[in-house]
């Protein structure tokens, strides 16, 4: 209830849920035997794409320039070749495991 107040007065009437109509018309067609409506295809996103990594990489530029740091050294990415072996367990904590999971008799 804050964080409504904090935004102010919101008409929520202009909001309406699209999903549940389609949803609502799609049973009222199925209980009365009839093939539901088709539904329109959404319709295509309105404005331009943003390459965010692209834009990340620009803000964190600028952020250093107003800071004074030098922009020019920036670190080469190169791919690794070959896997790592997986580091192996040692055998203090397979002990351990195995005293473990003994039964007990039953009492």
């Amino acid at each position: 209830m804050t964080l409504m107040e904090a935004i102010g007065g919101t008409d929520i009437t202009q909001y309406k849920d699209q999903y549940r109509e389609a949803m609502e018309a799609v049973i009222s067609a199925k209980a009365a035997g009839v093939e539901p409506p088709e539904m329109e295809a959404p319709a295509e996103p309105k404005g331009k794409v943003v390459d965010l990594m692209a834009a990340l990489q620009d803000s964190v530029r600028a952020a250093k320039k107003s800071r004074g740091e030098d922009t020019g050294d920036e670190a080469d990415v190169h791919e690794i070749s070959g896997q790592r072996a997986a580091p192996k367990k040692k055998a203090a904590k397979k002990a351990a495991a195995k005293k473990t999971s003994r039964k007990r008799p039953a009492s």
